[in-house]
């Protein structure tokens, strides 16, 4: 019930434009409810989306990222090698940018 509550919440989320889609690897590697998915979705939308290479990246990775992540929702070692060598790395740049960013 809970999980079905979260997507319907999301999916009323993204039709309001409260909320954009992305995140299309963590999701993959991680899933939907991750901390991680959470940590990078308040980095794209409090800090990249500010600057506009931010904005190149984003548009770039919403682009070519799908595709990498249906081959990583496919295959679970695919899943540990994403999460553990881009996912989480990325997660703690981005946390640490978030903080640097709060001085």
């Amino acid at each position: 019930y809970k999980i079905f509550f979260h997507k319907r919440c999301h999916e009323l989320m993204l039709k309001r434009g409260l909320i954009s889609k992305g995140c299309f690897i963590a999701t993959a590697a991680a899933g939907e409810c991750s901390y991680e998915v959470a940590t990078l979705q308040k980095f794209r939308d409090t800090l990249l989306r500010d600057y506009i290479l931010g904005r190149a990246f984003i548009n770039t990775y919403e682009r070519l990222s799908p595709s990498i992540a249906d081959i990583i929702r496919q295959n679970n070692w695919m899943k540990l090698l994403a999460r553990g060598l881009m996912v989480r790395p990325a997660c703690t740049a981005a946390k640490a940018l978030m903080e640097w960013r709060k001085r």
